[in-house]
């Protein structure tokens, strides 16, 4: 249920600020993974699209390079995951892009408050994820 929220979250904001922008400009997306990119790229196929990974790339371990900070300085939105997958280099790449309108809470960027609390899997299923449940409020 948790991500299904968070899903429906992203996307919702995604639509929002793609109607909030006026038709004549083009829309400057920045997406932390390659998933996102292609929801982005499905919603809003005229969007000018940086992404920070690939799919040859783990998306905990990314470096802030100063392309990455000049993309996001340039976008106006960012669409991430959340939930501390990016939390080792995207708040570097915030606080060096400086950009208003990505900042965490920003009406451009929707991260989840707390992280799911999870139970470590059995290693005998060979998952490196463990059964997640929705965060307490």
């Amino acid at each position: 249920m948790g991500t299904d929220m968070t899903l429906r979250n992203a996307v919702a904001a995604l639509l929002l600020i793609v109607t909030a922008v006026p038709a004549q400009a083009q829309l400057r997306v920045f997406a932390c993974e390659p998933e996102w990119a292609a929801l982005v790229r499905a919603l809003v196929p005229d969007a000018e699209l940086t992404t920070a990974t690939s799919h040859l790339q783990d998306p905990h371990y990314i470096e802030a390079r100063p392309s990455l900070i000049a993309a996001v300085r340039r976008a106006d939105i960012a669409v991430c995951t959340g939930a501390s997958l990016e939390a080792g280099w995207l708040p570097m790449l915030l606080q060096r892009a400086s950009n208003p309108d990505i900042q965490a809470g920003a009406r451009a960027c929707s991260l989840p408050p707390t992280m799911p609390s999870c139970t470590p899997p059995p290693r005998s299923r060979g998952s490196e994820h463990g059964r997640c449940a929705p965060p307490r409020r």
